[in-house]
């Protein structure tokens, strides 16, 4: 039977098994369907049962408008989506159920009515009342045609998916990623809040943002941004009060919305936000950035969609726009902090700059008086040979400090970009060999080969000579700093379009950290084996500075310990890089740069090349003797002139050699060292000195540039006597030479007395110790010796005494024998005999055992192997054949072996072997006797007189034995016994 015929059947039998078993079944059956244009149940039409059995029956959202009314039916699932308007919606004709959307879904309704074709809608937002106000959710729908008996179209089948939370979901996560792009690099606090209003209100979900922050002075927030739609507004509240604010107030609805936020009535808070002057009717507030113990940083307002309801969700998705908010803030300050940090960087750097060129600009003028009245000085007659060492000095250090004026002048005017330089068609090889050249004299002192290797090219290169000139001078016065010995190689090719300069040399390298930033400014890779410690840390900067100032580049090749490679390279322009504008009297010419940066190494060369033969100045009748830790040779010759006159005066190049002075067999009285040095340096020294007993309460003076309190309290932290700060006068100097040297004598006095009464007290202490030292191994030996008679007497006792009474009684009866049976007496005399020697050999048996001749004729070694050879058990000896040592050490340890090798024999058994080792290395006598018998438990038995013997014959010789035992896995018996 077909299905709508048993339908019919059923339906007029009263049956209903066709409309299923759920709620909506058992409401549609219950529903008086008279009342509608559909008629009663019995009176549908097949078609019509049909698709209500399959609406019924379905799990999907479905519904069925029938007739020309398009009167509804729905299953369970439709139920989520009608809400409220469930269960008044069975029944109901389209227009009535759905006027709030009529608008939309009634054309397509009629459409497919009228012209039977199915139409379909994704994520259709449509305006809904389901939960007693209207909302606005979204749909993916589709309305087919179904045909009724007769072919024609009798309703129409909606299959319905809600799509609300999907689409809210993703519409809220775009806003949220809108809100991170369009804030992420505000450069300050208010663009950042404005761009975040924006950027949550361009979406339906936030129609209104108004942000409130605190100043740092007040805590009464003020709006920095409002917006909706996208747009800035401006905001109803500029300025909120949130302490005794009027309940009705802006201000009173914020403070009651609390910490945690919370929904409160927008009419007060928010401006309309349209042209029509709508508002939503609510917002939410909340604290923004409120931490535990931390005040908030301002208050968040976000309007609230009236469309949608303010569920779970909505919630989360306010709180996660708030935070938003908070993080925003703390970027743009976090950004803004850091802009200002940066500014005052720059501010500050722009000052230095300032200071150095004019500080640099006006110590240029008088130190060129003072070097033009040195030389002129200098060129006459008229100054006797130690005047003219003095001037001399005085000219090396203000040429010194005219090159360091020179090098902040320059650095500070490339940074400043006022250097343009001048730049002319040079032949750039010959240039450099020129400039090399005058290096030569100096590189040949400090005893290191310079190698040119810059071949004549035709190429003329656009530079500036006297920048080029000082790139020369500081790179190679770097390369004879940094190498002890061996070569320095220039060399000038071309590569390409560009012009290479190459300087290459065999010192100590730089270490990898510091490879990378030996070109930064003021940084200084201090090296211990360096010529000198001297430099600010600015030559290799500016060397950077100067080259890039040519559109070239540099970089540093290097390993340690294997020398340091240079390498320039420059465009070999054949035109200026720019206008040669130099100012007048900005810069040395003429090879002024290299000749500075020569003298400065010629200081550093002359203590380091002093012969061993001055470095000691000898004065008729010293007080004294000063030790001069400098590495400056000038410094060096300064302090010797001064101090001469008074003390015997001392010289050193660096904190090592002044150390291995000091430790030496003629002691200074007083070490002057400089804090800055290379290899050790002052600190170090001191440190060396007063962690050693022999120096610790030598005299040390320190002397240093630095003149910052830091520096004076850590030296005096580690001991100095007194730190003196550079520059300073003779008279000072030596008033504190001769201060220190007074007070270590009045110390050295009282310690003296202290000492006197402390040795005393420590002498009779010793003594004390010593006789009872004396009194306890006295007793030790004398324990020893009754020990050894007992020993001697059983042996007697047991062996050749025994013999002998047998003997003696043997020869009794012999003699009665005698007269009897003379044949008999002379077989028992014979007997008589092998007896007499038996107890012969047992006499030199304990004679050997006493102290044995091989002791004395082969020593320790040879002596071990006759006991190993008598002893009744395998003994093998190994060691060093050729100890030999006093008798008494000797003795001692053959008797404690045989003890040991006695011990074995007696407890071991018939299997047991024995091994005996000798050892005598960094002055001491070792023994070992091991054996592979029963062992004994070393806890629970107590030592004999054998192991008593033995301790107490090693310790009367300051030496010390050991016994290790365990059961069934032998015994080892360990003693050492120092040799004299």
């Amino acid at each position: 039977m077909a299905v709508y015929e048993r339908a019919e059947a059923d339906a007029a039998a009263g049956s209903s098994w066709w409309l299923g078993n759920s709620e909506m079944w058992a409401r549609l059956v219950a529903f008086d369907w008279s009342q509608t244009p559909l008629g009663a149940i019995e009176d549908w039409s097949r078609s019509l049962r049909s698709a209500v059995s399959i609406c019924l029956h379905s799990p999907f959202q479905m519904a069925l408008y029938w007739g020309a009314g398009l009167t509804c039916i729905y299953n369970d699932a439709e139920r989520e989506v009608l809400g409220n308007l469930h269960p008044h919606a069975l029944g109901l004709p389209a227009r009535e159920l759905l006027r709030d959307l009529w608008d939309v879904v009634g054309p397509q309704l009629q459409a497919v009515m009228t012209q039977g074709r199915t139409t379909w809608a994704e994520d259709q937002p449509l305006r809904v009342d389901r939960r007693g106000e209207l909302e606005v959710a979204y749909f993916t729908y589709a309305y087919s045609p179904i045909l009724d008996d007769d072919g024609s179209v009798g309703g129409v089948l909606l299959v319905t998916h809600e799509t609300t939370a999907r689409v809210l979901a993703e519409r809220r996560m775009g806003t949220l990623h809108q809100l991170t792009e369009m804030t992420r690099d505000a450069p300050t606090v208010q663009q950042a809040c404005e761009q975040a209003s924006r950027a949550l209100t361009s979406g339906p979900d936030v129609p209104f943002v108004a942000i409130y922050l605190c100043d740092a002075h007040e805590r009464q927030p003020s709006c920095v941004a409002a917006s909706a739609g996208g747009r800035s507004v401006e905001p109803a509240v500029p300025r909120l009060t949130l302490e005794a604010a009027p309940n009705g107030s802006a201000s009173g609805i914020v403070a009651r919305a609390g910490a945690g936020g919370g929904v409160v009535e927008a009419a007060a808070l928010i401006a309309p936000n349209d042209r029509n002057g709508n508002v939503p009717r609510r917002a939410f507030v909340a604290a923004i950035g409120a931490d535990a113990g931390r005040p908030s940083d301002g208050i968040a307002i976000v309007g609230l969609n009236d469309d949608l309801p303010f569920d779970d969700s909505y919630r989360s998705f306010v709180q996660i726009v708030v935070q938003g908010i908070a993080r925003t803030v703390a970027r743009a300050r976090a950004r803004e902090l850091e802009q200002r940090q940066r500014d005052s960087i720059a501010a500050l750097d722009q000052a230095k700059s300032a200071l150095l060129s004019n500080v640099s600009h006006e110590l240029r003028t008088p130190l060129a008086l003072i070097l033009g009245q040195l030389e002129q000085v200098l060129e006459t007659d008229e100054v006797l040979p130690p005047g003219r060492e003095s001037l001399t000095i005085a000219q090396r250090s203000a040429m010194r400090m005219l090159k360091l004026v020179g090098a902040l002048l320059d650095f500070s005017r490339l940074e400043a970009g006022e250097h343009e330089g001048d730049f002319q068609p040079t032949d750039l090889p010959q240039l450099t060999r020129d400039v090399a050249a005058m290096f030569r004299s100096t590189a040949e002192r400090a005893g290191l080969r310079l190698v040119l290797d810059c071949p004549p090219t035709a190429v003329r290169v656009y530079i500036d000579r006297d920048a080029w000139e000082r790139i020369l001078a500081n790179l190679l016065s770097n390369a004879i700093k940094f190498t002890p010995a061996g070569e320095i190689r220039v060399s000038t090719t071309v590569e390409g379009e560009a012009v290479v300069l190459a300087i290459e040399d065999t010192g100590i390298g730089i270490a990898q950290q510091d490879l990378g930033r030996i070109f930064s400014r003021f940084y200084r890779a201090a090296d211990a084996r360096a010529r000198s410690h001297e430099g600010a840390g600015i030559g290799l900067a500016l060397v950077r500075e100067l080259v890039a100032l040519h559109g070239g580049t540099i970089e540093a090749e290097s390993q340690p310990g294997a020398g340091t490679r240079m390498i320039v390279r420059v465009p070999a322009r054949v035109a200026p890089l720019a206008p040669t504008s130099a100012p007048e009297g900005a810069r040395q010419t003429g090879g002024a740069s290299a000749a500075m940066a020569v003298a400065e190494a010629e200081g550093w060369l002359e203590s380091a090349v002093e012969p061993p033969a001055r470095n000691r100045r000898r004065y008729a009748q010293p007080s004294a003797r000063v030790l001069i830790a400098e590495d400056n040779a000038d410094m060096q010759q300064y302090l010797g002139r001064v101090l001469s006159p008074h003390f015997e005066v001392q010289f050193a190049r660096d904190g090592a050699e002044a150390h291995a002075l000091v430790l030496g067999d003629d002691a200074p009285s007083i070490v002057i060292c400089d804090v800055m040095m290379p290899g050790m340096d002052g600190l170090s020294l001191l440190r060396a000195l007063r962690a050693d007993p022999q120096t610790a309460e030598l005299p040390v003076l320190l002397i240093s540039a630095r003149a910052d309190p830091e520096n004076t309290t850590e030296a005096l932290e580690l001991g100095a006597d007194d730190y003196l700060v550079k520059p300073f006068g003779a008279g000072e100097i030596l008033a504190r030479v001769r201060a220190a040297l007074e007070n270590a004598a009045r110390r050295s006095n009282a310690a003296a007395s202290r000492g006197r009464i402390l040795e005393r007290v420590r002498r009779e202490r010793e003594l004390r110790v010593l006789l009872n030292d004396l009194r306890a191994t006295q007793r030790r030996v004398a324990a020893a010796g009754d020990a050894e008679r007992l020993r001697i007497e059983r042996n007697l006792h047991d062996g050749a005494q025994q013999r002998l009474m047998a003997c003696r009684l043997e020869l009794g009866l012999a003699r009665e024998l005698l007269e009897d049976d003379p044949a008999a007496a002379a077989a028992r005399l014979e007997e008589l005999h092998g007896q007499l020697d038996a107890a012969l050999e047992e006499l030199r048996d304990l004679a050997h055992g006493l102290y044995p001749a091989a002791l004395i004729t082969d020593g320790l070694y040879g002596a071990l192997c006759v006991a190993a050879r008598r002893a009744p058990i395998p003994v093998s000896v190994s060691g060093a054949e050729n100890i030999r040592a006093p008798r008494s050490i000797e003795s001692a340890a053959y008797f404690c072996c045989l003890e040991a090798l006695q011990n074995a024999a007696k407890h071991g058994g018939g299997h047991t072997q024995a091994w005996v080792e000798l050892d005598a290395r960094d002055g001491v006598l070792r023994f070992q006797v091991r054996d592979d018998g029963a062992g004994f438990d070393t806890v629970a038995i107590r030592p004999g007189h054998g192991l008593t013997n033995m301790r107490d014959r090693l310790e009367a010789l300051a030496g010390r034995v050991s016994v290790s035992a365990e059961l069934g896995r032998g015994t080892t018996v360990t003693g050492e016994i120092p040799l004299p």
